[in-house]
């Protein structure tokens, strides 16, 4: 299903597009003083001051030697090239030079020099033209080869389109509905319903152009304090300092670059790379910092008579349940359940984020969606932490937060008493109860239901994934929606 839908939706899109979206202006462009290496190629190239003073193949180095030079290198293996060859070598580094262009090579001259005289063209060029029309009439004779959804008639342009008719872009309409929904996947869902669908159910992805994306420091930090946890839950009454402890062991152990355990063997690239070394020392020193945290928090927990019975790591912490068909399904980096001081069972959600705690707590505007039935304005919370909160079952929930690796604190909910033992390390003022986190994730669930049953995933524009996102081009946004320069005043 997700291979024909992607590839029903990609033929479509190949063949109502008449134009491209603008390119990245980081490192889009580079310029040569002379030569460029050896094998460069980009998609634009462009070449200038093509002239026949330049590339005409004159080489002022005469093949022509007196008989003194002759008799000097008549006994030698030295092979002096004629003037004709010259030009030869020279025309053939002129033509690699054009195809140093992937999809487009301009190619300028001068009309006139400095002193206001004609300046002649290089025969170079003029032979390439010549060389091109021929190719042009051959190819025209023969069938087209490639894909076929790429290309016109002709087999080499898209088909004419009236731009004055086309105005609206090509939204997926899938008639398999989707039955799964993953917790950290409902921001997107609702947010902007064409990205979730792109990375979900098409499985469309654009090439990361990173070294290392915070894709995959992500998943080797989430490793890292798994086992970190592992480790301590095998005596869940230790004090903050043995957790500390645990954790520089491991971080140890994870930037041994000659001899990684096998916990960590898929993170090998990460850590011997001398490339990412300035970045590894970095995420050193916000792991400890973060170490330090949870150590406090655990000491503050048990001072506060909060005893440790369970503590559910990734494999086992899942969440699940039903509604209205579609399957929501929850997968935690970590759930502590406890007795408090009351002796009643209670539990906690912890969620790590490379970014700060804040940022993932922002909140989601949704007044003018379509799918918003009841004009709430907006979600005042994370979606991923609120549907954590309803899908959790077992007991009592006292929090759900946020440790943000960069800004070394949390964000969240917390309740009473605990409230107190988490306030000195939180990034802002705690805000709601669980009672509003919990019918907020029912909310959140409730709309999803929604948006998968109309089948409709179109995008949205003025979302604040936008800033983020990576697949810009395939929702084409910017093509039809003009932008404002920054020095414009007009609002139209």
């Amino acid at each position: 299903f997700a291979q024909e839908g992607a590839y029903d939706f990609l033929e479509s899109w190949c063949r109502h597009t008449n134009t491209r979206a603008p390119i990245q202006i980081t490192n889009a462009v580079r310029i040569f003083t002379g030569q460029p290496p050896v094998l460069a190629a980009f998609p634009v190239w462009i070449m200038t001051g093509i002239t026949q003073k330049t590339w005409s193949g004159n080489i002022t180095d005469s093949p022509l030697l007196g008989n003194d030079a002759r008799n000097k290198l008549a006994d030698s293996d030295v092979k002096l090239l004629t003037t004709s060859e010259k030009a030869q070598q020279r025309e053939a580094l002129f033509r690699r030079l054009i195809h140093t262009g992937e999809n487009l090579t301009l190619i300028s001259r001068p009309e006139l020099d400095d002193e206001g005289r004609p300046v002649a063209e290089s025969p170079f060029m003029q032979k390439f033209r010549e060389d091109m029309t021929e190719w042009r009439i051959e190819q025209a004779k023969s069938e087209p080869e490639g894909i076929s959804i790429l290309l016109g008639g002709d087999g080499f342009t898209f088909p004419e389109i009236d731009p004055e008719g086309k105005t609206k872009r090509d939204i997926p309409l899938i008639m398999k509905k989707a039955r799964t929904v993953g917790a950290s996947d409902i921001h997107e869902l609702l947010l902007c319903p064409f990205l979730w669908w792109q990375k979900r159910q098409a499985k469309i992805y654009e090439r990361d152009s990173e070294l290392a994306s915070a894709v995959d420091w992500g998943n080797m930090l989430h490793k890292y304090w798994e086992c970190v946890w592992r480790r301590y839950r095998d005596d869940m009454t230790a004090s903050g300092d043995m957790f500390t402890h645990i954790a520089s062991q491991e971080w140890q152990k994870l930037t041994n670059s000659k001899e990684l355990p096998e916990e960590y063997a898929n993170f090998h690239r990460l850590i011997a790379d001398t490339r990412l070394r300035r970045k590894l020392e970095s995420i050193a020193f916000r792991v400890k910092r973060l170490a330090d945290v949870q150590a406090k928090i655990l000491d503050g927990l048990h001072e506060a008579g909060y005893v440790h019975r369970e503590i559910l790591l990734e494999e086992d912490a899942h969440l699940k349940t039903t509604f209205e068909g579609v399957t929501f399904l929850g997968q935690c980096d970590r759930i502590e359940i406890l007795t408090d001081p009351n002796g009643n069972e209670t539990a906690f959600i912890a969620d790590y984020k490379t970014g700060t705690g804040e940022t993932s707590e922002d909140s989601t505007k949704i007044a003018s969606y379509w799918w918003d039935t009841k004009t709430l304005g907006k979600f005042a919370k994370g979606l991923q932490l609120s549907v954590y909160a309803a899908l959790f079952e077992r007991c009592d929930l006292s929090g759900v937060y946020v440790l943000g690796l960069e800004s070394g604190k949390i964000s969240g909910t917390i309740s009473q008493p605990a409230e107190d033992v988490f306030k000195p390390y939180a990034s802002k003022k705690f805000g709601g109860t669980m009672t509003e986190r919990i019918d907020e994730g029912n909310y959140a669930m409730e709309c999803a239901v929604r948006v998968l049953e109309n089948g409709e995933f179109s995008p949205v524009y003025d979302a604040k994934l936008c800033q983020y996102c990576k697949i810009k081009s395939l929702c084409r946004k910017g093509e039809f929606r003009g932008k404002l320069t920054e020095d414009s005043d007009s609002e139209d």
